[in-house]
């Protein structure tokens, strides 16, 4: 009789062992991993029960309409009326089958009326009356005249643009290409999916790339402040510099002889700047780049990457390298627009704001986004002085075409160096040069030398800013 009791001990045990591991999956999903699927607003099941809800509306500047929910039988389907694929990673498509992207997901709770339904009003309207929400309007700070004007320019390349207005911090276009049309993502999914260039990845705020010569206005600007230089300072550019038994030479091996400050950025001289940066020092290079926004934690309210320096304690060959702005050094094109705007603002970096204001189904705004001023890291003087080198290198060197009649620009040029192709070319500008209303970043991805390619982009897209604003 004991052993009888003890065998069925061990096969109770067993059994109970057999019944834990069949239900340790549904005591996952069902009570673990349920609330995480359940708020996640690319989950494609909740989309499809959205389908029943009027979802509020995305604006630009103006009030023109980008995103809207029209009814058709018992359910809302969306409807993008303004064809900008350079926009599309940033406004996101809305899919019953793949779910939620870019704005769409990231302010779903305020486009899809959860947030309102939050409020005493909006609880009232849905629990007592029985009211089905209608969603949040999303008003957004872009300008489709310039947005449009960027795209073109830009023409399906792989790249990005942003285009800022200096002074508020508020942009006007954000361009990633090459985009992809809003209302296909359901038909053209797999062939998006499988592109070469990553259509759904937003270049703008999420491409990491290597600054190349546009990073120089930081490190001048940085020298500067720091002491580390004054403005007299002169160089002797012989072609070529050695750090650490490391030869680095200027673009087409080029020997300017003797340079001043200004002049050193006009021809971007590599030899000039290396030696900037070594008297700059790592410290004072790392202090700088979170002065003017690298990493910085942005109120965008978009998922976005941070740009980054090398991650340990850098040689003098790796200082060297991020001086002229190659080595370990990724920024991403917003970033770049925030440390130009630093010298069109007088030593000011402005928060950069994508979404202006929310307004509930009544009209009431319920978000607003002030401009503000989040860091002051060199002075009026040196931002000045920075100012006028780039507009040398716009009038007279390697920014030319950037040029537009009648008008003063102020540039830098960049050609950083790939190691997986051909150079990326850069550009970055503000104009006016002296009353700044439009700065604008541009990135071709193996686009080759920023002056060529870069700069007649930007050119394009001060043009369509200010004469629209005129």
């Amino acid at each position: 009789m004991g052993k009888n009791k003890r065998v069925i001990l061990k096969v109770a045990k067993l059994m109970t062992c057999g019944v834990l591991l069949i239900m340790l999956p549904f005591v996952y999903w069902q009570i673990l991993a349920a609330p995480r699927l359940n708020e996640n607003p690319g989950n494609p099941r909740h989309t499809a029960h959205r389908l029943r809800v009027q979802r509020g509306g995305i604006y630009a500047r103006g009030g023109e309409v980008i995103a809207r929910s029209n009814r058709e039988g018992e359910v809302y389907l969306r409807d993008y009326p303004v064809l900008l694929p350079g926009l599309a990673p940033t406004i996101g498509y809305f899919s019953s089958r793949y779910g939620l992207s870019g704005l769409e997901a990231s302010l779903n709770q305020e486009l899809s009326g959860a947030k309102e339904q939050q409020t005493l009003r909006g609880w009232w309207r849905a629990e007592a009356l029985g009211e089905s929400l209608p969603g949040q309007d999303v008003y957004t700070t872009i300008d489709l005249g310039i947005q449009a004007a960027a795209e073109a320019a830009l023409g399906g390349r792989a790249g990005a643009v942003v285009a800022l207005a200096p002074e508020t911090g508020e942009i006007l276009a954000m361009v990633s290409g090459p985009g992809f049309d809003l209302r296909q993502v359901d038909k053209t999914w797999e062939d998006l999916v499988e592109h070469p260039d990553s259509p759904f990845l937003n270049r703008p705020i999420q491409g990491l790339y290597p600054p190349g010569s546009a990073f120089k206005i930081l490190i001048l600007a940085a020298a500067l402040e720091s002491g580390a230089i004054g403005f007299g300072y002169t160089f002797n550019d012989q072609g070529k510099i050695t750090v650490s038994g490391h030869e680095i030479e200027n673009y087409g091996g080029k020997a300017y002889g003797h340079l001043d400050l200004y002049s050193a950025l006009a021809v971007s001289s590599n030899v000039a700047f290396v030696e900037i940066g070594q008297k700059l020092g790592e410290e004072g290079l790392r202090s700088a780049a979170e002065g003017f926004g690298i990493g910085r934690d942005l109120n965008l309210r978009l998922p976005y990457r941070s740009g980054r320096l090398a991650p340990d304690k850098m040689s003098p060959t790796e200082l060297a390298e991020e001086s002229i702005g190659q080595g370990k050094l990724l920024v991403t094109p917003l970033e770049m627009a925030l440390i130009t705007a630093v010298i069109a603002n007088q030593g000011g970096l402005p928060e950069p704001i994508l979404v202006k204001a929310i307004r509930d189904s009544a009209g009431n705004l319920v978000y607003f986004h002030r401009p503000k001023m989040i860091g002051y890291p060199i002075s009026r003087q040196v931002a000045n002085f920075v100012r006028e080198a780039m507009v040398k290198v716009v009038k007279d060197g390697t920014g030319k075409a950037a040029a537009v009649p009648n008008l003063e620009v102020a540039g830098k040029t960049g050609t950083a160096e790939n190691p997986h192709g051909r150079s990326h070319g850069w550009f970055v500008g503000f104009a006016p040069a002296y009353d700044p209303e439009i700065l604008v970043a541009v990135i071709v991805e193996n686009g080759g030398g920023g002056g060529t390619v870069a700069a007649p982009i930007a050119r394009r897209v001060i043009e369509a800013a200010l004469s629209s604003s005129h």
